[in-house]
């Protein structure tokens, strides 16, 4: 399964390496951290590191132009599928499903939250909840283009 190296801002060395497996990010820091961190030389090739400079991310999808790959500069939020942090339990009523959304805005503050053995990661996010058709109904937190 891919990992992206991805981008928080452009004028930045900060990137962290997003997992489609766990749908989240994995590691983190300037590109010297990523390059000592990291398990598999594929994963920080220099135009791996170009591209995510270039386009906000390292995905190279055949046929897509940069600016519609995942995790490019107009991916503005990123879905994490994983329960970090864990859910609403129960989920309010007329809610059958929800998810977290992450400002691009606040990728790096999350994944520094996450070093944190007390971080606070549900204010960098936003909370989305569905109904049983999938449609949204109510969302809680900031928006994509808000950073905390």
């Amino acid at each position: 399964m891919p990992t992206y190296i991805v981008k928080a801002t452009p004028d930045e060395d900060w990137y962290c390496m997003w997992s489609t497996v766990v749908d989240a990010p994995t590691y983190w820091g300037t590109r010297r951290e990523l390059e000592q961190a990291a398990r598999d030389p594929r994963e920080i090739a220099a135009e791996r590191f170009h591209r995510a400079d270039d386009n906000g991310s390292s995905a190279a999808w055949p046929g897509w132009p940069a600016a519609r790959q995942p995790f490019a500069w107009a991916d503005d939020e990123f879905l994490l599928m994983n329960d970090t942090p864990p859910m609403p339990d129960p989920l309010p009523d007329g809610a059958d499903g929800a998810c977290w959304l992450l400002p691009r805005a606040n990728l790096r503050a999350f994944c520094e939250a996450l070093d944190q053995p007390d971080g606070d990661l549900a204010p960098l996010l936003r909370l989305n909840l569905y109904d049983a058709d999938g449609n949204e109904i109510e969302s809680f937190g900031p928006e994509s283009g808000d950073a905390r």
